[in-house]
């Protein structure tokens, strides 16, 4: 089994493309406290629909909410959120695979780090890759979250599909 840590931008996007939380077996998928917060609590404020979606897959248990032990003080790079900060510390506190982050800022720090990460499209790849859900069902949820990404990222996951699909 594979553990995720989630930050908020990973969390909604994975909402936002409609992947099915529930045929996930094979990954376990964790969210910090902060991110919560921001998600949801503070999310359902603005009456935004993800905010009750991702308290959905929290109260099923699809997404776990984590508590980390240590809290960091000050971000290890300018302009990351809490919720990054709690990522990254959950990730070392649970000892997790990856983040799944699609923030740039973000992405930029865990690469200087040279911490692991996958970003919601690779995880969409990966599902499939699993035999999670099917290369169509895949496509459905590439194409869900295309308005989301940039067109790079899209077009590189999409590739990345085909070609898992031909190895098949």
């Amino acid at each position: 089994m594979y553990k995720l840590v989630l930050d908020s931008d990973g969390l909604i996007k994975l909402i936002k493309a409609k992947v099915p939380f529930e045929a996930i077996h094979n990954f376990k998928l964790t969210i910090p406290n902060e991110v919560f917060d921001e998600v949801v609590t503070e999310g359902k404020k603005g009456m935004h629909e993800d905010a009750f979606t991702a308290e959905d897959l929290a109260k099923k248990g699809l997404v776990t909410v984590y508590r980390c032990k240590k809290t960091q003080s000050k971000s290890f790079d300018e302009g990351l959120g809490k919720g990054e900060l709690a990522a990254r510390q959950a990730l070392a506190e649970l000892k997790a695979s990856a983040i799944l982050t699609d923030d740039k800022q973000f992405i930029e720090a865990l690469i200087r780090d040279n911490v692991p990460f996958l970003m919601p499209a690779d995880f969409i790849i990966s599902l499939a890759g699993a035999k999670e859900i099917t290369g169509g069902k895949a496509r459905g949820l590439l194409a869900n979250l295309k308005p989301f990404i940039d067109d790079v990222q899209y077009d590189r996951s999409k590739k990345g599909l085909e070609e898992m699909e031909d190895g098949d």
